[in-house]
């Protein structure tokens, strides 16, 4: 097993990190099913809650980003504001901007702003 360089506050943070390199996860619940994903941030209550491997994400927020989990190490989604994106199960490359962003109507996609 190999973790190295996270750092993980609140409870359940960072749950199951098993080889993840590279994260902050702050908030309770934060990246809580974060297994081998690399270079994420999340912030906030739930923030990328359901993500296991993918990498290079923002989640600031309240449940920001709290469905995904597109696999096999995709991601570079950034989601900023409660709420943002937090419907979102699948895409790449994706930006949101305040409350509710992109929240429950997009589930997938690539590239949306």
């Amino acid at each position: 097993m190999k973790i190295h360089f996270n750092t993980v506050v609140g409870y359940l943070s960072g749950l199951d990190l098993t080889s993840g390199e590279l994260n902050t996860l702050v908030g309770s619940y934060a990246g809580e099913n974060l297994t081998i994903g690399n270079y994420n941030t999340a912030l906030g209550l739930f923030s990328l809650h359901s993500n296991k491997d993918g990498d290079h994400n923002t989640a600031i927020g309240y449940k920001a980003l709290e469905d995904y989990d597109d696999g096999d190490s995709n991601g570079h989604n950034t989601a900023v504001g409660s709420k943002s994106q937090f419907n979102a199960t699948t895409g790449e490359f994706n930006t949101s901007l305040g409350s509710l962003s992109m929240g429950s109507g997009v589930t997938t996609g690539n590239s949306n702003v």
